[in-house]
């Protein structure tokens, strides 16, 4: 009751702002003729009308938005199956505001969503998809961050399910030997845990510690001086030609020389009888 007062008081406005601003936004990215969509309006999922209403379509499957666990007679009718996008991450974060107590918890891996088949028990149905998002836990409530996960997978979400209509094998996650948990609403002193622990994590993240910066910035001296240092004996080899070579390569031997100048007089005189 303490935190339901809280986020009526202090959450319920901007939450609602940011629905209306994501609604408009779904609205556009998934433009269709919602007046041609039959409809009904029940005070209960699992009552009479809901069925006849469900028998008479006879769906090929069925999105589970609601916050009541379905009988089975409900679940059932749709050809593929019944399916709910859960704010959770299955087995672990089962039944309610499984996103807030993720955030509790410090599980950031598992803040998320799952796409799951309805079967008798509380969410312990074959998964699809597990769906996360970037989050910023200092400044969005859980509700957001729970409707952003599922928001931020609809693509996903829309390709396995039409998928399944079309009879094709989806593989489903495997959930062998993890950890199932059941959660419940959310209390006032976890979301101040929750949000306290997100503020420190945030500090922690921009804090440099000070030793650290003098070692980033610091160049212990006889590094630098060995930079800076050319040993003489490497100097003397970079600039010396040693002098032999020196003069090998700028003397030509004379009788090199005498050989490629020196025409033979016997040569000469033949040449000079010939013509």
């Amino acid at each position: 009751m303490a935190f339901r007062a809280y986020a009526r008081l202090r959450l319920s406005v901007r939450d609602a702002a940011w629905t209306k601003e994501a609604v408009a936004d779904l609205r556009k990215r998934y433009p269709a003729a919602l007046d041609a969509v039959p409809f009904v309006v029940v005070s209960t999922p699992n009552g009479a009308d809901a069925r006849a209403f469900l028998e008479q379509l006879q769906p090929d499957l069925a999105i589970a938005r609601c916050k009541m666990i379905l009988k089975k007679e409900i679940f059932e009718i749709p050809r593929v199956g019944t399916f709910v996008m859960h704010p959770g991450i299955c087995p672990e974060y089962r039944n309610a505001h499984g996103c807030f107590w993720a955030l509790v918890n410090r599980d950031l891996n598992r803040v998320g969503m799952t796409l799951l088949k309805v079967d008798a028990g509380i969410d312990t149905g074959p998964v699809y998809l597990h769906g996360t998002c970037a989050i910023d836990e200092r400044r969005e409530s859980h509700t957001v961050i729970q409707h952003r996960a599922v928001i931020e997978n609809l693509d996903a979400i829309g390709s396995i399910l039409l998928a399944l209509c079309r009879g094709e094998q989806v593989p489903t996650v495997d959930t062998t030997g993890r950890r199932s948990a059941t959660w419940g609403q959310p209390r006032l002193m976890a979301y101040v845990r929750w949000k306290w622990a997100a503020a420190s994590a945030a500090r922690n993240a921009a804090y440099v510690r000070p030793s650290a910066a003098r070692n980033a910035a610091y160049v212990r001296p006889s590094a630098a001086r060995n930079a800076a240092y050319v040993h003489p004996s490497a100097a003397r080899n970079a600039a010396d030609v040693h002098p032999p070579a020196a003069r090998n390569a700028a003397d030509v031997r004379p009788s090199t020389a005498r050989n490629g100048a020196y025409v033979r007089r016997a040569g000469s005189a033949e040449r000079t009888r010939l013509v």
